[in-house]
């Protein structure tokens, strides 16, 4: 995925989840999350 693409969808999504414009700078970090992998111990099952 080009640069210019990530940054445009990063914006998008916070405009649309949270209602703020934000700046994009440099990626300083990325955490990819699955969750069957890393359920919480403090999950309450019914």
């Amino acid at each position: 995925m080009e640069r210019t693409c990530m940054h445009e969808n990063l914006k998008r999504e916070c405009i649309e989840e949270v209602g703020i414009e934000v700046e994009v700078g440099e990626l300083r970090s990325v955490r990819d999350y699955i969750e069957k992998h890393h359920k919480p111990k403090c999950w309450l099952y019914p």
